[in-house]
């Protein structure tokens, strides 16, 4: 078996890096990073809805719960509240309309994603195109329109969907993961 020594694992980065570098200068960084934040904003929604349904959970089933915490006595007297089932309503009510701007912030994030990877397809791919036809004439008289029609749109489908996609969701679920783990450093 002979060793094969295979690109230097700095070279093969600093190259990724590079070519994600292009990709971006091509598709758009402004609408990276707006994606990126609506991913940060889904996932941090996500996580309140959690951080509020158990609280919710336990003064539902132990109403005297609601005076013996500071955040809850302090809600109640400021807003006057006569009862616990007003202070239930109105808890109940906050985390429903938390957990529907959670749900359409996520839905409006995944659209994002789609619509950024459809654009990032047709950026890419009218950028090969103008580059394969800035190419002197005699080097197209002799090959096939066709085979370079198909490279150009098997490539750039390949990275958007192959790459492109999963890796923003990919992003998108270690966002969530990462809060999800500062938010259990921070309650423990």
């Amino acid at each position: 078996m002979t060793d094969y020594p295979g690109p230097d694992r700095k070279e093969t980065l600093r190259s990724l890096a590079t070519k994600l570098d292009t990709v971006l200068q091509v598709i758009g960084r402004i609408r990276f990073f707006v994606m990126l934040s609506f991913m940060v904003a889904a996932a941090l929604l996500e996580v309140t809805v959690v951080g509020l349904f158990f609280p919710y959970l336990d003064i539902l089933l132990n109403p005297e719960n609601i005076q013996s915490s500071q955040l809850g006595s302090y809600v109640y007297s400021t807003l006057s509240l006569s009862s616990t089932d007003q202070f239930l309503r109105l808890f109940g009510g906050v985390l429903i309309a938390v957990v529907i701007v959670s749900a359409s912030v996520g839905a409006y994030s995944r659209v994002f994603i789609g619509r950024y990877a459809w654009s990032a397809y047709a950026s890419l791919t009218s950028t090969m195109y103008r580059v394969y036809l800035s190419k002197p004439y005699i080097r197209w008289r002799e090959s096939n329109s066709d085979v370079l029609a198909k490279n150009v749109i098997n490539e750039v489908t390949v990275f958007t969907n192959g790459l492109l996609t999963p890796v923003s969701e990919f992003l998108a679920r270690v966002i969530v993961l990462t809060v999800w783990v500062v938010l259990l450093v921070i309650v423990d």
